[in-house]
């Protein structure tokens, strides 16, 4: 344990109290040996968190489970948020008492702000090409439709056999220009506005319905508010790739999209009467389930795939009221904290942690 530096392995009673830890959770979590011994690892925790009992709720589920993972804000004892990775296991005695748990937690905070780069890179990578797609290909298909027009109209006059044909790649033409801007909208859906994510979501089902002529319905309820166009962009992906599965894997003949404000949280949901889940569930190994779920959890949100009523598949997404997508504190933010961690007029370690 004591060699192992990269990681903090934490030895828990079983009533959460630090009985041992290795130099590792020392440098990780910024505490000495004699300041820890004893207390309580609830002190890891924002303290949203440890109101909300979450601590124990993660103690419960590993001593009922065997084990628990989780990943989500912890917080250094100068006051500094880290994102970290934690595995929480169950020890029990011969005769299955519990005896304590024993915890493993990794500081991932630059690997989290490294994918949050990428998948910004791709998104704007994905706006680009769909704004290249409608203000170029589709401003030069819109002039060969023209030209096409013109020719036939010309054809006719003269009474000549190929006016049909001139006619004919007009309309073709103009097929063409519509599944550009489909395109160019499914690449770069949401924009700058209060109704974009609704627009966005009422354009995907339209789009399956006249591409893949699957029935796709959108269900609003209520003023949806979203407190952010990354939070909306990332929602409408999560959308769209739940229901690119079930027209491409679930061999679904029917999806209901659904979005409501409850409470103060934001609820996506996407339903289909197809096939089912795999057998691995949410934990599949398939590209589009580890995005749907670093999307989620990019924004400090829940999402659950389960078993649909009476056969398909159901994807519920939840948003907190609370915009968790913060940026990342900087180098000089740190620098900066740690002057005012000791403050009594500070309330809060960092701005709305993700739990």
């Amino acid at each position: 344990m004591e060699g192992v530096a990269d990681y903090a392995i934490v030895m828990l009673d079983s009533a959460g109290k630090v009985i041992s830890w290795n130099s590792g959770a020392q440098r990780i979590h910024g505490y000495g040996h004699e300041e820890i011994i004893g207390g309580n690892f609830a002190c890891f925790f924002p303290r949203d968190d440890v109101a909300a009992l979450k601590p124990q709720r993660q103690l419960q589920i590993a001593a009922a489970q065997g084990r628990h993972e989780d990943e989500g804000w912890r917080v250094h004892k100068n006051g500094n948020p880290f994102w970290a990775s934690v595995i929480t296991t169950a020890l029990r005695d011969e005769t299955g008492r519990l005896r304590g748990f024993a915890q493993v937690a990794r500081d991932i905070t630059e690997t989290r702000r490294l994918e949050r780069e990428v998948l910004d890179i791709s998104e704007q990578e994905q706006r680009r090409l769909g704004h290249d797609l409608h203000d170029g290909l589709g401003q030069e298909l819109t002039g060969l439709a023209f030209l096409s027009q013109n020719l036939g109209r010309r054809l006719a006059a003269m009474s000549l056999p190929e006016a049909a044909q001139a006619q004919r790649i007009e309309t073709l033409t103009n097929k063409a220009i519509e599944q550009t801007r489909e395109l160019a909208r499914g690449l770069s859906p949401v924009e700058l506005g209060p109704d974009a994510l609704v627009l966005a979501l009422g354009q995907l089902a339209a789009t399956v319905k006249g591409v893949f002529h699957i029935p796709c319905v959108l269900a609003v309820s209520g003023e949806i508010f979203i407190p952010s166009d990354a939070a909306a962009l990332h929602l409408f992906r999560i959308a769209q790739e739940a229901v690119n599965n079930a027209v491409r894997h679930a061999k679904a003949t029917l999806i209901r999209i659904a979005i409501a404000n409850e409470r103060d949280d934001t609820l996506l949901s996407v339903e289909d009467n197809g096939i089912g889940l795999p057998g691995a569930g949410a934990r599949g190994k398939g590209m589009g389930l580890r995005l749907m779920l670093y999307r989620a959890r990019t924004i400090g949100a829940a999402l659950e795939l389960r078993p649909a009523s009476p056969k398909g598949t159901l994807v519920v997404y939840r948003l907190p009221g609370l915009e968790a997508l913060e940026p990342l504190a900087t180098e000089d933010e740190h620098h900066d904290h740690d002057h005012q961690a000791d403050s009594p007029a500070r309330q809060e370690p960092f701005a709305h942690p993700a739990g």
